[in-house]
């Protein structure tokens, strides 16, 4: 309790930095990713950061983080950062020092995202989201993703608004069979621990024939405030040149 008169308040004024984190995956091989860290400038423009091992913010040189595949920060500015696909998620101060390689072990899918105080991960070659708690890594339960038919199964992308709402696409190393879909819901907690299965709101149907066939896989997705979805769809045909290749983002 601080007392006095007027003449004793001042004004203050708060000067936020934004900052961008990347996964570089490098030559894709394991052993040579990387993870950058980029301050958002007034202008827009972006300048590296370096962290404690040095430039880029998270070297190769770092033993557990050389094929970083997924990456997250809670409130309060702890980074979560996966090992390739289906390996442990390390956890990061937003210097760059390692607070624990194997906070979770075992669970980095393709995406994970952090949304109050849970961080949420599509499970590799399930067709699973797990919650984990951000305070110990405890495993607090899935929610199943339905839908999807015969073939291996990948759900890659995730996204989760600021109202809880999940965005998920399945379609990668599947693509020539018909596990193409996008599914939406708002769960809670409670449907972690009950496991609630999800039904997909859009199916292999609704995408365009041109890249309905063929092999075309489905990534990242997103959404805007109007509740539009955004999907990447990738041409990975065997075979095929970078030319002959093509990318979409797909809106619906």
């Amino acid at each position: 309790l601080v007392l006095g008169d007027a003449s004793m308040l001042y004004s203050q004024t708060c000067v936020c930095t934004d900052y961008l984190y990347v996964n570089d995956a490098s030559s894709g091989s394991l052993g040579d990713g990387f993870t950058h860290k980029f301050r958002i400038n007034n202008d827009g423009s972006l300048t590296e950061v370096s962290g404690a091992n040095g430039t880029p913010w998270l070297p190769v040189s770092v033993p557990g983080f050389d094929a970083p595949h997924g990456l997250a920060q809670d409130l309060n500015g702890y980074l979560y950062i996966g090992q390739d696909g289906g390996a442990d998620i390390g956890k990061l101060d937003c210097d760059g020092n390692v607070l624990n390689p194997s906070f979770i072990s075992g669970d980095a899918g393709y995406n994970f995202r952090s949304y109050n105080g849970v961080l949420y991960s599509n499970s590799l070659g399930s067709n699973e989201i797990r919650a984990y708690s951000l305070c110990d890594g405890t495993l607090l339960g899935h929610i199943l993703l339905n839908g999807v038919g015969s073939g291996p199964f990948d759900d890659w992308g995730m996204f989760i608004n600021d109202n809880g709402t999940f965005y998920v696409t399945a379609g990668v190393a599947d693509a020539a069979s018909t596990n193409r879909y996008i599914w939406r819901f708002t769960p809670t907690l409670a449907d972690f621990t009950s496991h609630t299965a999800y039904t997909a709101i859009i199916t292999q149907t609704s995408f365009p024939a041109v890249i309905s066939t063929g092999d075309n896989e489905v990534f990242g997705i997103t959404s805007d405030l109007l509740g539009n979805i955004y999907v990447v769809v990738t041409d990975w045909t065997s075979g095929a040149t970078p030319s002959e290749k093509g990318t979409w983002v797909l809106k619906f």
